[in-house]
């Protein structure tokens, strides 16, 4: 009787060993499953760094003792001769337009304009995309950026031979959300008119 005992202890039926595999498989389940919100919490914590933290926002109240030292360059000296230069900028917000991981802006300064791009890259976050996006028309920003040549001109700006690509950017003097008159609208030709003065004639 007592080997029959120990037999039985050495050899578990067939149940038994079936029960220990389902275990088994369940806590490796729950191991693999563990893991895996793991790896997704690090990879959403890695996707919330922002690489561009401090290179774009709204610029503090500027004391006279703490103004920061740019050299701003004119708009209107901005050409060729400063092709891959870093240089800084002051304007107006005239018109920007966001698409994907990308956003082209147009920066005025009196009477003179340039195209800006920003784009997603290992300097420039998605963040700062979406900032430059929500910025107001005709608030006053600084950008830096470098100077690139362009290989088609562009037409809607005076300076149509380069354009800048964006490292930073900051809103100097936020303007308000929707403007009575867009200086855009203003600028447009009114082709109503026109038409009805060609045809007065």
């Amino acid at each position: 009787m007592e080997n029959k005992d120990i037999n039985n202890e050495s050899n578990p039926s067939k149940k038994a060993l079936k029960k220990q595999q389902k275990a088994a498989d369940k806590a490796l389940k729950k191991s693999e499953r563990a893991e895996a919100r793991n790896d997704t919490k690090i990879g959403e914590e890695g996707d919330a760094e922002d690489v561009s933290q401090g290179m774009y926002g709204v610029s503090p109240m500027i004391r006279s003792s703490d103004r920061p030292k740019r050299q701003l360059v004119a708009v209107k000296d901005v050409n060729k001769s400063l092709d891959n230069k870093t240089i800084w900028l002051r304007g107006r917000l005239h018109t920007s337009r966001a698409k994907g991981k990308q956003c082209f802006f147009v920066l005025r300064q009196q009477h003179y304009s340039i195209q800006c791009l920003a784009a997603v890259s290992q300097t420039v976050s998605k963040a700062m995309i979406k900032f430059i996006a929500s910025v107001t028309k005709e608030s006053i920003i600084d950008v830096e950026g470098v100077v690139r040549s362009v290989p088609t001109p562009i037409e809607s700006c005076s300076q149509r031979e380069v354009e800048i690509h964006v490292n930073q950017l900051m809103v100097v003097s936020a303007s308000e959300a929707r403007l009575p008159l867009q200086i855009e609208d203003a600028s447009r030709p009114d082709s109503e008119s026109a038409h009805n003065e060609s045809a007065n004639d």
